[in-house]
C-alpha cells in the first residue's frame, strides 16, 4: 500500500493532475507530458490519449445523443497513464484503474465507481468487418484505435465514443 501512495505522490508532485483544462494548451502533446514526467524507469507514461466524438446521456426515462464540438472534444479527452505497474485515469482525477485484456477489447475499469474505458485496436483483429466478428465494432472510415468511456453519475450514465491518437498498454 505504501508503494501505491508513494507512486501517486511522485506522480502528482512531478506531473500534476494532467487534466486538459489544467494544462496550458488544453491538448498536451506527448512531448509536453514526457517533459513533465520524472526521469525514472517507473515514471508515468501515457497509455491512452483519445478524443471523443459523440456523447450519449441516459437515465431511466430519457436518452440524448450529442455530436461534440471541437472545443468539447478537447475538454473531454481521455488520458490514461501507467506508473510502475499501476494505471491511472489522468483525465478523471487520477483514479486508479484495473487493466485487463478480454477478447477484442482492452479494458480499464475504475473498481470504486464502476466506470470503464474500453479500447478496440482494429489491427489486432483483421477479421473484424469482414464477417469474422460483429461489424459494428469496426469503424470502416479508418483503421484507427477506437474507444468508449462510460461513467455513471447517480443513476445517469454518460458514454463517450471516439478515436485514440495514442495507445500503448
Amino acid at each position: 500500500m505504501w508503494k501505491l501512495v508513494l507512486a501517486l505522490f511522485v506522480f502528482i508532485a512531478f506531473v500534476g493532475p494532467l487534466r486538459p483544462q489544467d494544462l496550458p494548451s488544453g491538448n498536451p502533446s506527448g512531448k509536453e507530458l514526457r517533459a513533465r514526467a520524472p526521469r525514472t524507469n517507473t515514471g508515468p507514461r501515457v497509455v491512452l490519449r483519445a478524443v471523443p466524438e459523440t456523447m450519449v446521456k441516459s437515465n431511466w426515462n430519457n436518452t440524448f445523443q450529442e455530436i461534440l464540438t471541437a472545443e468539447k472534444r478537447q475538454a473531454l479527452q481521455v488520458i490514461i497513464v501507467k506508473v510502475g505497474e499501476s494505471y491511472y485515469w489522468a483525465s478523471r482525477d487520477n483514479r486508479e484503474l484495473i487493466y485487463s485484456k478480454s477478447g477484442l477489447f482492452h479494458n480499464f475499469t475504475d473498481a470504486y465507481a464502476g466506470a470503464v474505458v474500453k479500447v478496440f485496436v482494429p489491427s489486432e483483429h483483421p477479421a473484424v468487418g469482414f464477417g469474422g466478428y460483429n461489424e459494428s465494432y469496426y469503424d470502416k472510415r479508418s483503421n484507427r484505435v477506437q474507444f468508449f468511456e462510460c461513467i455513471s453519475v447517480g443513476l445517469t450514465t454518460y458514454t463517450y465514443w471516439g478515436t485514440a491518437s495514442e495507445f500503448n498498454p
